[in-house]
């Protein structure tokens, strides 16, 4: 038997039209072609339909969620090799600064210093905001500028007072030493979803990338 055919469909309690399995698998298909996120939920007995439409944000949206945040994941490369870490950072006059400490990932961008950022708040899986940020990273040395750096980013992320006011050694005795890097943005992008559960029109929103001119 088809599970799709003679089953109602409904959304916010609203019923749409009986559907064969060609008809869903088709209508589903076109959805995702536009950026809506389709998902079969059983809520009470009942085959729920749920969209997920993926909206872009806007230049204040994508500022306003680098200012909060103030933790992402770092992504570097090194020979065609990608490489991602956890990072804190802080978002400060269209400059975004890193804290972190030497490693793999300082090794890498002393290399190659192209970098990018990636930003997000997730309430659940319906409900979601992300940001990329690329650009160039450039080590601080000591200064006045490496000092508001590490002092924006203790703002945001007080958790890590303790350990930016001590050197330690980790298990295998080797000093870790802190970096601050600056990032000047050269392109941006923000995405949101935007739960269409039960619309009874979807307006799909362009999406792209903002380039940051020079």
């Amino acid at each position: 038997m088809n599970p799709f055919r003679r089953t109602s469909l409904t959304g916010s309690g609203s019923a749409v039209p009986h559907w064969n399995c060609e008809q869903f698998h088709t209508t589903i298909g076109k959805l995702h072609e536009i950026g809506i996120s389709v998902a079969m939920l059983k809520l009470r007995g009942k085959r729920v339909l749920t969209m997920i439409e993926v909206l872009d944000l806007s230049d204040g949206e994508i500022t306003e969620l680098l200012e909060r945040v103030g933790y992402g994941h770092l992504a570097c490369s090194r020979d065609r090799k990608p490489y991602v870490v956890p990072v804190h950072y802080a978002f400060r006059d269209g400059v975004v600064y890193i804290y972190t400490t030497e490693g793999k990932k300082t090794d890498i961008i002393a290399e190659n210093p192209s970098v990018c950022l990636q930003v997000e708040e997730v309430a659940d899986n319906r409900n979601w905001k992300s940001v990329i940020v690329e650009g160039t990273a450039q080590r601080l040395g000591p200064g006045d500028e490496r000092d508001l750096a590490l002092t924006s980013v203790v703002a945001v992320n007080p958790t890590l007072t303790p350990a930016v006011s001590i050197r330690w050694l980790d298990e295998w005795v080797r000093e870790n030493i802190e970096v601050i890097y600056r990032i000047e943005p050269t392109a941006t992008s923000g995405r949101r979803s935007l739960d269409r559960t039960g619309a009874s029109t979807v307006v799909p929103q362009r999406k792209g990338n903002r380039e940051i001119p020079n």
